[in-house]
């Protein structure tokens, strides 16, 4: 493998201060948009390591994560 491209995210609708989010939403979050893809890059950085050529890895996101789902950015 010489280059691998990683897309993760998802975004929850709904006011990012609104008291009523809860915690486990936000885990949802992290575990999809940041977990998931530092865990696809480890994988993928040792498959290059071991086939000695190295690579090229690139992740991406997407400005969606971060809107409330009404084309406003959560919070404002």
């Amino acid at each position: 493998m010489d280059v691998a491209l990683l897309c993760a995210g998802i975004g929850e609708r709904g006011d990012f201060l609104d008291p009523s989010r809860t915690t486990e939403q936000l885990e949802k979050t992290l575990d999809i948009d940041l977990t998931a893809v530092i865990a696809g890059t480890r994988v993928i950085a040792q498959a290059m390591v071991a086939a000695g050529r190295g690579g090229r890895i690139i992740s991406i996101a997407s400005a969606a994560g971060g809107r409330d789902g009404a084309g406003g950015f959560m919070g404002g």
